[in-house]
């Protein structure tokens, strides 16, 4: 905007040196700078949209400076890529709280890269980069494919979420479902369909279903899918039954899948 300005002041004194001319020679004078300002500032707008940088590019560059902080072991330098709240392997912490979190979690020789880093925009207000990541702390090096979920403040990305395709799994173990799949295998009649080529699928469950269908199947290669048994799972209750018949399932997965089913019914009530 400054750009445009400047030129159009420069048009109109231009123009205004002019009218000591003719009439006619004004009007030649100061059409042509008017004309020349226009399409040297519509030249200055375009450039600027060529040099700023795409959102992708923006994002890629905002996780290469959170690697590079954790690179050099700098959890202060998180201070100006993180969000005010960041949720970091699924625990909830503000600004100052994450930072801390990190440098009690940095080793002295600590190190980490990332690799082959993609954007996606499944949800435009929140878009992830997922990428490979590796580090080394006490001389061990360890590999995961690892996110970054961004947010917008005060008109900037910033990082507002940081996990891993392995704590993704083990919270959605954790899930009302991962608990009930859980339970089922839990059991006496369960145990059996632990192990390959045997598994749990789900079947109904609410708000469709009161409680939980689980059922028991058989999927080898070459073969069509086989259902061997049916499963009921009350999660308010913390029962599962099979053939009619009350299971002895593990307590405490009983004990966490009524929480966590409890904990999701009343989130889904709040949307």
């Amino acid at each position: 905007m400054r750009a445009a300005v400047c030129v159009l002041l420069i048009a109109c004194k231009t123009e205004s040196v002019a009218t000591t001319t003719s009439p006619s020679a004004t009007a030649s004078t100061a059409a042509t700078p008017t004309t020349s300002a226009t399409a040297s500032a519509s030249a200055m707008v375009a450039a600027v949209a060529d040099a700023a940088p795409s959102l992708d590019q923006e994002l890629v560059t905002l996780a290469q400076r959170w690697n590079d902080a954790l690179a050099r072991r700098d959890a202060e330098g998180l201070r100006g890529v993180f969000a005010s709240h960041v949720t970091m392997y699924g625990s909830s912490y503000d600004r100052s709280q994450a930072i801390a979190a990190k440098k009690a979690a940095i080793g002295p020789d600590y190190t980490q890269s990332i690799a082959g880093v993609l954007i996606t925009k499944g949800d435009p207000d929140k878009p992830r980069a997922i990428f490979d990541k590796s580090w080394t702390i006490n001389g061990k090096e360890s590999h995961v494919r690892a996110s970054l979920g961004f947010a917008k403040e005060g008109g900037r990305w910033l990082i507002a979420d940081e996990t891993d395709a392995k704590t993704e799994a083990k919270l959605a173990d954790e899930s009302c479902m991962g608990l009930v799949h859980a339970a089922v295998l839990s059991t006496d009649d369960g145990k059996t369909y632990k192990k390959s080529p045997y598994g749990t699928m789900y079947v109904c469950g609410p708000p469709d279903c009161d409680t939980f269908q689980i059922a028991a199947i058989r999927l080898e290669m070459g073969h069509d899918m086989e259902r061997l048994a049916s499963f009921d799972v009350d999660q308010k209750k913390g029962v599962v039954s099979h053939a009619g018949i009350d299971q002895k399932a593990d307590p405490a997965i009983i004990a966490r899948m009524k929480a966590a089913c409890a904990r999701e019914a009343l989130a889904d009530q709040g949307k």
